[in-house]
């Protein structure tokens, strides 16, 4: 059983359109209502990804938020930057994917491979040469930053962002949290 995914067409297509219906046919090339359903199944398609990796969102922030930052959800369902020693600031849901002004609506990512150049990783992580491959990404005790040293005073949280495949990519795994205790 398949994901339902709205505008795509249900039915298996055999290739045949009104033209080309004849398989005998010598002209069996696929002529314009084939590629009119094949762009239908790919935009239908897109739609649904983007919906499962990003999500709509206003930035609550004072001030334009830039790609990289990671961002939490406020309570009246905006959102703002994230910290991992705030107490209803640390539960990061993604990542900015263009810089945001304030009160403006971007994108968040929040699950997949993110990529963003490695001076606009530097911005947030604080680093130069972009990210490190292999390292834990987490929500920073610095409002907005990411950090590969896990926060550990007592009432900061553990929020895993993610793991850098490259200089330019990070895996998003977002969703582990752990507050830390004495």
């Amino acid at each position: 059983m398949g994901v339902e995914i709205a505008n795509f067409p249900t039915s298996n297509w055999d290739g045949s359109t009104d033209n080309r219906s004849d398989y005998t046919s010598v002209d069996k090339a696929p002529d314009s209502r084939d590629w009119d359903r094949v762009t239908a199944e790919l935009v239908a398609l897109e739609t649904f990804v983007r919906k499962q990796y990003f999500q709509n969102c206003i930035n609550a922030n004072a001030s334009t938020v830039v790609i990289c930052r990671p961002m939490y959800v406020k309570s009246d369902g905006q959102m703002d930057l994230a910290d991992a020693n705030g107490s209803g600031t640390r539960h990061c849901i993604g990542l900015v994917t263009a810089s945001i002004a304030t009160t403006a609506t971007g994108e968040v990512q929040i699950d997949g491979i993110f990529e963003a150049t490695a001076a606009q990783w530097d911005v947030v992580t604080g680093g130069s040469g972009g990210l490190t491959p292999g390292a834990s990404y987490y929500v920073s005790a610095t409002v907005g930053a990411l950090t590969t040293t896990a926060p550990s005073t007592t009432g900061d949280t553990d929020c895993l962002v993610g793991v850098a495949l490259s200089a330019t990519k990070m895996r998003l795994i977002l969703g582990s949290k752990l507050v830390i205790s004495a």
